[in-house]
């Protein structure tokens, strides 16, 4: 089983996102990009961005840690496919754990009725 979804597809995923929230060409919206600068973000294109990342990969990413971390990051769009991976991953690494619980719950009782 894999568990880890930060693949190739999210990645454009979450280019073609940012190119939808913010009107541009998916082809525009390269990694090295900076959201203000180069593609004319403001605040409400950065919170409208990270609503869509949360619906998209069911993730759920606190305010304070969008904007600091993409100050740190000086706005760039490999900045906030960062921080979007960092919580898809989180969230895999929680399904995964409660996979293995209950696989490991289930081997006790086999073990216990025999």
């Amino acid at each position: 089983m894999k568990y880890h979804l930060v693949t190739g597809t999210n990645l454009r995923k979450m280019r073609d996102l940012i190119a939808d929230v913010l009107e541009k060409d998916p082809k525009k919206v390269a990694v090295r990009s900076n959201l203000i600068y180069d593609l004319d973000a403001d605040s409400l294109d950065i919170y409208e961005l990270a609503y869509r990342f949360e619906e998209e990969f069911k993730i759920a990413v606190p305010d304070e840690e969008i904007i600091n971390h993409l100050v740190a990051t000086n706005y760039s769009v490999k900045g906030a496919m960062q921080l979007a991976c960092k919580y898809i991953k989180q969230g895999e690494m929680k399904k995964f754990k409660e996979a293995e619980h209950v696989r490991n719950y289930l081997m006790e009782r086999g073990t216990a009725a025999a």
